[in-house]
């Protein structure tokens, strides 16, 4: 599942600006990144949507599909150049951080970004399992 430090990545913003632009408690963000309480997981979800689809359309790259798995997603840009990549599973979004955009080819992006959703959603099923 994506946390909420991943999500205030994509937007790149401090935990006071993202508090104060999602309206939200500071304290709260603070908890939630260190792992002291657990947000309820509909806020993240409504999070996810905002940021990914609605204030950061400017770092979203391309969406994303794995034929093997029927499963798609989609890839970002972030502010420190690597890739991220989202997908649903099971109903809640999972979040993977992928490589620095430098080392990867533009050639080679398509390729690289299913190959990505297919791993990651093979860690997820290896450790379901």
């Amino acid at each position: 599942m994506i946390k909420i430090s991943e999500l205030r990545l994509l937007s790149g913003l401090s935990q006071h600006k993202f508090a104060k632009k999602y309206n939200m408690n500071f304290r709260s963000i603070q908890n939630w990144e260190q792992e002291v309480s657990t947000p309820q997981y509909y806020i993240i979800d409504c999070l996810y949507r905002l940021i990914s689809e609605i204030d950061f359309k400017d770092r979203f790259i391309q969406n994303v599909y794995s034929d093997k798995y029927g499963i798609s997603g989609k890839l970002f840009l972030l502010k420190n150049n690597r890739y991220m990549l989202t997908f649903y599973h099971n109903n809640k979004v999972e979040c993977q951080i992928l490589d620095d955009k430098k080392y990867i080819v533009d050639e080679f992006r398509d390729d690289y970004a299913w190959m990505s959703l297919e791993n990651a959603y093979e860690d997820i099923l290896l450790n379901e399992g």
